[in-house]
């Protein structure tokens, strides 16, 4: 096992319209990337990564998207200004069919008809390269806790305009764990490896907690049927009855790497139901 550093570039900032307001579920992404986040209920956005481009992009639906340039391998503030972007639209037809009310749906159809070209795991062989993250952070920290004696030199720890989360409540870094690796992967007769090629742990000296932290990176995909988490299962939003226990919704569009795809919000339809809830990105390439 060797150790590495990764030089990170870090971005956070606020989008607002063209009034000053804050603009929600905005999409940001380095340009040429996959490395990408939607904006706060605020406008506020925060991404980070090991693999930049040297500019940053800002899109939503019915705005002008705006680029930005980016100094690699540094911590910066980045906001945008998006203005309206008005398009005369050619005449629309309305027809009724009870089977296509959810244009959501029916692309979700075409996803899983294609499920087995697209699949990576469908290949007889797999490699690729795996960069993995898990931190560990200490929040809801109280006044009483922030003001003891062996705490005062480390106020600036709980400045929440350096760290916080979304809800701007600061947290304090505990553990941070960092691999890279390569996976390799069999079809037939099955069988995977993973090697590591660097580590990396910080605020914890102890090798056993080191691997404990490393087998706690999931490996999910989308395309099975049913997904594990933590030895509990739900079926995948991506299933062949994926439509019985989700609702599709298309949030935005957007170019990746030249690829025209398609952000989907996913919802459960039960509240108490164990199962994904979140956005997908979908190549509107995958077709069957």
């Amino acid at each position: 096992m060797c150790t590495a550093i990764w030089a990170k570039t870090l971005v956070k900032g606020t989008v607002v319209d063209d009034t000053g307001l804050p603009m929600p579920s905005v999409n940001i992404s380095f340009q040429g990337t996959v490395a990408g986040i939607i904006t706060d209920i605020d406008g506020k956005y925060s991404l980070e990564t090991n693999k930049p481009s040297d500019t940053l992009l800002a899109s939503f639906i019915g705005f002008k998207e705006v680029r930005k340039s980016v100094s690699i391998v540094a911590v910066q503030t980045i906001d945008f200004e998006l203005l309206p972007q008005f398009q005369e639209l050619d005449d629309l037809v309305i027809t009724a069919n009870r089977k296509d009310k959810n244009p959501a749906v029916t692309f979700m159809k075409k996803v899983v008809a294609a499920k087995s070209k697209n699949d990576v795991y469908a290949q007889n062989y797999v490699q690729y390269e795996v960069y993995g993250k898990v931190e560990l952070d200490l929040n809801n920290l109280d006044e009483e806790f922030q003001d003891r004696k062996v705490m005062q030199r480390f106020g600036f720890m709980f400045e929440s305009e350096n760290q916080g989360d979304i809800t701007a409540k600061p947290y304090v870094h505990v553990i941070l764990a960092e691999n890279l690796s390569e996976y390799f992967y069999r079809k037939f007769p099955k069988e995977q490896k993973e090697v590591i090629l660097a580590s990396r742990i910080s605020g914890v000296k102890n090798e056993s907690v080191h691997e404990q932290l490393a087998n706690t990176y999931l490996k999910v995909n989308l395309y099975d049927d049913f997904v594990d988490v933590f030895t509990k299962g739900f079926v995948s939003p991506l299933s062949a009855t994926g439509a019985l226990f989700y609702k599709y919704y298309i949030v935005d569009s957007l170019s990746i790497n030249g690829d025209k795809c398609l952000q989907l919000r996913v919802v459960p339809r039960r509240e108490e139901d164990l199962a994904f809830n979140g956005n997908i990105w979908i190549s509107k390439q995958s077709k069957p």
